[in-house]
């Protein structure tokens, strides 16, 4: 049977730590039930190890299974909730009861007059993603946790079952994890970087699994021919992994073309910024239209029918890492990969002016593991709100973790109250801006 679930907190929570327990005062009583020492929801690091369900209005839940909710020294309703009603489920970590009293605190609806039934859901973490019904714009912020998922599953450090996937899921042994950069000349207006732009450079490789590092003798570079003589040549990151080939836009467009259509499949395609990809692959020739699909469709839920190994989407899954960077920041968005990098505090090894789809590839793979590693979404984004001056540490950058990273910053810092903002929530499969350290130089997937 697939995994059923309760809710913890929050408007009409349906876990409470005693049958008569107020939901306006209970955050801490609930806290201290659930986080115990004890507590079967710890994990083997010791942490409170939680479900966080985002809807695809944006509105986040903490859940627990109906086995763990069974075990725990709690009442709770019968009101079962299901894998399908959420975008995203994903692991949340708490170190103890204070820490967990923190977030039922900002699940908790604020009493005002607009709420005077108490049907309303004005909590300050879910304020800005209700108040419409059927709002499909919270998309992005599950389509982060299903990466966190993803990467977990890959690195095999997830409770398959917990998160509503089959529990004996694997994901199909054909499956290729790609990368493809390439970079544009930084000259011409905003419009004609954007439908029109002079490509200098295109680099694809694949990734391995589960190391998720670059899989060696994989990559391929080439230079632009039509555009060779463009940028600063001298600053360029030579391509060590094979030979470097200058072809016409036509001749590199097949190339591509052969490399995407490799295998059978799934293909995970991470690039920095789709909409820029898209446009680049049609001037290099590229005749397939380039339509990618959720995490969702490799992640499939729990449906118990015994085959849990069907075959993966017919398109590839597109991770589109730029769309993950501006859904964390609420909007903000790096006009280049290697801005975002820095901002995340992941060393290249390069300078600032260094550029090229080369440096591309280790860039863009680097940029997702600093993000997909990491904490749940919200905490992030707390992380960023409350030091925005600071340069990226602790739990954001420094990617390629397991273990969850909590601890290394406080999410609840007194001066982070999301009800003083207005979300602005980043439309799926919206793309970037061009820009790059250097004046005479873009790198959109690279850099």
């Amino acid at each position: 049977m697939p995994t059923a679930y309760y809710q913890v907190g929050g408007l009409h929570g349906d876990v409470r730590s005693r049958r008569d327990a107020s939901p306006w005062y209970d955050e801490k009583p609930l806290a201290q039930a659930l986080a115990g020492s004890h507590s079967v929801l710890r994990n083997a690091e010791g942490n409170i190890e939680m479900v966080l369900g985002i809807k695809e209005s944006g509105a986040s839940y903490l859940l627990v299974t109906e086995d763990e909710a069974s075990a725990l020294p709690v009442y709770r309703r019968n009101n079962r909730k299901w894998a399908r009603e959420f975008q995203s489920l994903s692991p949340i970590y708490f170190h103890g009861p204070d820490d967990l009293a923190k977030k039922l605190g900002k699940l908790k609806p604020k009493a005002n007059k607009k709420n005077a039934n108490g049907n309303r859901d004005t909590s300050q973490a879910n304020f800005g993603y209700v108040g419409i019904d059927g709002s499909m714009e919270g998309i992005p912020r599950g389509e982060f946790e299903l990466n966190r998922v993803f990467y977990r599953v890959v690195r095999g450090a997830v409770d398959l079952k917990k998160y509503g996937l089959p529990h004996d899921y694997a994901l199909p042994e054909s499956t290729r994890v790609c990368l493809l950069t390439f970079s544009i000349w930084e000259h011409g207006t905003e419009k004609e970087k954007r439908t029109n732009p002079k490509i200098l450079d295109f680099a694809f490789g694949e990734v391995e699994i589960p190391s998720l590092q670059i899989k060696p003798g994989s990559s391929e570079y080439y230079v632009v021919k039509e555009n060779s003589v463009l940028g600063r040549l001298k600053d360029r990151v030579p391509f060590t992994d094979g030979p470097t080939e200058t072809l016409h836009s036509s001749v590199i467009g097949e190339r591509i073309s052969a490399f995407l259509a490799r295998g059978p499949g799934p293909t995970v395609l991470m690039v920095f910024d789709e909409g820029a990809t898209r446009t680049a692959l049609q001037l290099m020739g590229v005749s397939e239209e380039l339509y990618g699909t959720s995490l969702r469709a490799l992640l499939p839920l729990d449906s118990s029918t015994g085959n849990s190994q069907e075959p993966g989407p017919s398109q590839p899954v597109i991770i589109d890492v730029q769309q993950l960077y501006k859904c964390v920041r609420l909007g903000l968005s790096g006009s280049s990969p290697l801005e975002i990098c820095t901002a995340l505090d992941v060393d290249t090894g390069k300078s600032s002016d260094a550029w090229g789809s080369v440096l591309g590839l280790r860039v863009l793979l680097e940029t997702w593991k600093a993000m997909a590693s990491n904490v749940s979404i919200d905490e992030q984004t707390a992380y960023w709100l409350a030091r925005p001056q600071r340069g990226a540490e602790a739990a954001v950058g420094r990617g390629d973790r397991d273990e969850p990273q909590a601890a290394q910053f406080d999410p609840d810092a007194e001066d982070y109250d999301p009800n003083n903002l207005t979300p602005q929530i980043p439309s799926a499969r919206m793309g970037g801006t061009s820009g790059g350290p250097a004046s005479d130089v873009s790198d959109y997937d690279s850099d």
